[in-house]
């Protein structure tokens, strides 16, 4: 249809151009005066045969068309030649473009020619730039985001010359001009920000083309002090055959274990709030022990032992070496260091140990126990061992020590106070403590009671630091001794308190303590760490740790662990009982060999088999519920 409709405009501009041309080549000629003679009648046909002649008579070839261009956003016109036809051209629809032809707007399909005056008007659709300012989580810079939305305008490319233009247009993004700075400026002097603003970061977001952001004020950080602290000193290691690591030799009275480090004073920052940003590092030196002391910047120990250099503490923990087998006649051994014994622990000894206890031999009908872990060579024998103190007990210990601080340093500033009273004299000084107590301050005499009835606990169940406060409370802080405190046992104290509280951090912070042993017979043992059986087995014995290695058989008794048990054969082929539970949920039991009537628990789940088991291993409460399940269903 299109085709056939531009033939016929064709055809129809053709027929007016060969009209017109007659029309002025007569108007031009002068008349001539020739004598008026009658055509010749000619037949119809050779009238039609001519017309058709005459038209074939001029090529096609040379027919000249009129012509359109895009030159440089303007419209260019060639008019045809007599024969051709006219060019035309098609204007788009736009709200920013405008054709006009004589003044007068076109949209759609134009003849043009040469004598028309054809402008072609584009127009711009403006964008806009708006501002926001945030602030980092430091508060140490502000940052300025420009979201833009870009305008619009048109481009008009060059287009050759055609006898029927379609004119194209490109639509292209038009950044908005850019804002004046100031307009940044004045957004942080309403904010109240201050700091040192960016120049050169304003000018780029004021002026961007596309959506950005920039820093464009920033505080004065802080630079922060260099804290003081103690450096170790290098000493010489030794390798321990039985505990299979390595430790520090002991050191003798005068040796240099630590330096200290003197710290650099910081400057104080401020951020874009104008708030001070404080250049200190709160920050904690390890605390001295009771065996070292510091001269001229050195920690220097004051006894021989074993060194202690870690971030919580520094000290030297004495060690007590034993050439031979201890026995009843030996008695109640305590120690509050290390202690080895190249030798057996036999019936009826007592050992009290707050560092590691290294046994040579073997442990029979006996009770041990210890702080930093058991290590024994042989057997353990119809006894009682224990290494590490309880999570429980320590937690119980700090929070009560913690309300003993509480309530005392009120008292403890009373006391001070009055003792600046010039009416405080020999008379009644002594007398001073006791009425504070006893008027002000009854609830610090009530928790002081409740530390006094403990300090006949043993040391594998209070830390020795703990024993030391009861032992103080009970002599000089209860009954008729509170009536005749002085300042010298007020002062002391608040430094056995310190020092308490200290020594439960450092506690709750130990690593979990072993037990290692070559085989457990009719034995109770229980650790905070590991129980590692490396050889025979357990026999009879009821073990609870925080996991449970035993390499060898296990017959009888009970396994309690909190993460996990692995074992080598467990329970008997006669179905002797026998019970392994793991606390977590997630815990995991594996063995070798599981003989009948063995009952395995992990959380809530329980499990007792009817027949052997090979090689079976149970992750998670869920796994062992399955079997129970399944084995309840039957075939």
């Amino acid at each position: 249809m299109q085709t056939l409709r531009q033939r016929i405009i064709r055809t129809g501009r053709s027929l007016w151009t060969h009209i017109g041309t007659a029309r002025h080549r007569a108007r031009s000629k002068p008349p001539q005066s020739r004598p008026r003679q009658a055509p010749e009648p000619l037949p119809a046909a050779s009238q039609a045969v001519h017309t058709v002649e005459a038209k074939a008579s001029v090529p096609s070839s040379r027919l000249r068309h009129g012509r359109v261009s895009v030159v440089e956003q303007r419209i260019v016109v060639e008019d045809p030649d007599e024969s051709g036809d006219f060019a035309t051209l098609q204007v788009p629809e736009h709200p920013l473009l405008s054709v006009l032809v004589d003044g007068s707007p076109v949209v759609g399909d134009v003849v043009v020619h040469q004598s028309q005056r054809i402008e072609l008007v584009t127009r711009r659709q403006s964008g806009r730039r708006s501002y926001r300012l945030s602030v980092t989580p430091d508060s140490l810079a502000v940052i300025a985001k420009a979201e833009v939305e870009p305008g619009l305008c048109l481009h008009i490319p060059h287009q050759p010359p055609q006898h029927s233009l379609q004119l194209v247009i490109e639509e292209r993004s038009n950044p908005p001009e850019p804002d004046d700075p100031d307009v940044i400026r004045r957004m942080i002097q309403e904010r109240g920000f201050q700091g040192d603003i960016d120049e050169q970061a304003i000018l780029e977001v004021t002026s961007a083309a596309a959506s950005t952001e920039r820093v464009i004020l920033r505080g004065r950080p802080a630079q922060l002090e260099e804290p003081a602290r103690y450096e170790a000193v290098t000493l010489p290691t030794e390798y321990d055959v039985l505990l299979r690591r390595k430790r520090l030799q002991t050191v003798q009275a005068g040796a240099t274990l630590a330096r200290l480090v003197p710290g650099v004073p910081g400057v104080p920052g401020r951020d874009v709030f104008g708030r001070v940003i404080p250049a200190h590092v709160p920050t904690r030196l390890p605390a001295l022990g009771q065996n070292v002391v510091e001269v001229g910047g050195r920690v220097v120990a004051v006894a021989s032992g074993r060194p202690v250099v870690d971030t919580e503490r520094i000290d030297v923990i004495p060690e007590l070496t034993l050439e031979r087998d201890i026995g009843r006649n030996d008695g109640v051994i305590e120690f509050d260091g290390h202690v080895t014994i190249h030798g057996s622990v036999l019936e009826g000894s007592i050992l009290r140990v707050r560092g590691q206890l290294v046994v040579h031999g073997d442990v029979v009908a006996s009770t041990a126990c210890a702080g930093e872990g058991v290590w024994v060579r042989g057997s353990i024998v119809n006894a009682d061992v224990a290494a590490g103190f309880s999570d429980a007990h320590t937690r119980k210990l700090a929070a009560q020590v913690r309300r003993l601080e509480e309530a005392f340093a009120p008292f403890h500033g009373n006391y001070l106070t009055l003792l600046q009273d010039p009416r405080v004299n020999g008379t009644n000084l002594r007398r001073l403590g006791h009425i504070l107590l006893t008027e002000k301050h009854t609830q610090l005499m009530q928790l002081l009671d409740e530390v006094a009835a403990d300090k006949g606990c043993a040391l594998g169940e209070y830390p020795a630091a703990y024993r030391r406060l009861a032992d103080l409370v009970a002599q000089h802080w209860t009954g008729i001794a509170r009536t005749r405190l002085g300042p010298a046992d007020v002062e002391k104290l608040a430094l056995t308190l310190d020092e308490c509280e200290r020594a439960l951090r450092v506690l709750q912070d130990a690593e979990p303590a072993p037990v290692v042993a070559d085989s457990l017979s009719l034995s109770r043992v229980s650790a905070t760490g590991t129980v590692t059986v490396r050889g025979a087995g357990v026999y009879a014995s009821e073990v609870e740790a925080q996991s449970i290695l035993v390499r060898g058989i296990v017959r009888g008794g009970r396994l309690v662990a909190q993460t996990a048990v692995q074992v080598g054969e467990i329970g008997t082929p006669t179905g002797l009982d026998g019970a392994v539970e793991v606390k977590q949920a997630d815990g995991r039991i594996a063995c070798s060999i599981r003989h009948p009537n063995v009952r395995f628990c992990i959380g809530r789940a329980v499990h007792r088999n009817l027949l052997s088991e090979f090689r079976v291993a149970y992750r998670g409460e869920e796994s062992l519920a399955a079997v129970a399940e399944r084995e309840c269903a039957g075939p």
